[in-house]
């Protein structure tokens, strides 16, 4: 049975609007204390589908080459998603560095993203759901 697309993809945007602030709060922590971002790789091996709540799993808790990974951020995050998530650093020449916060969802074997970013290119790096690949 099909799902409505605009009604899941709203319920996924309330949920990352309640749990997004924190992520975002303790970023800027982790920067103001230690002078870079964390990296946080996907938290879902397989991206959650058809507005199914799924626990995280986090299939590699941290980058190799990053000194933090998920791991102060763990004590935040919902017992299950809807989204998968994964936050990504940038360091762009010539500017203040900033990290970017993806979501992806699958809904009737469609598969959407949504970006959030913080940093001197927010505004180009931020969009709202987009279809990135059909069901094929």
């Amino acid at each position: 049975m099909a799902v409505d697309v605009p009604t899941q993809l709203a319920i996924a945007s309330a949920r990352i609007a309640y749990f997004s602030p924190e992520v975002f709060r303790l970023e800027k922590y982790i920067w103001s204390n230690y002078g870079f971002y964390a990296q946080g790789l996907n938290t879902h091996s397989v991206v959650p589908s058809d507005g199914n709540l799924e626990p995280p799993d986090f299939p590699q808790l941290s980058v190799p080459d990053q000194p933090f990974g998920w791991g102060p951020f763990l004590a935040y995050f919902p017992p299950t998603m809807m989204t998968c998530m994964q936050v990504v650093i940038y360091n762009y020449p010539h500017c203040h560095p900033g990290f970017i916060v993806t979501f992806d969802i699958r809904l009737n074997g469609d598969l959407y993203k949504k970006q959030i970013a913080y940093g001197p290119h927010a505004e180009r790096e931020t969009f709202d759901w987009i279809l990135i690949k059909e069901n094929e």
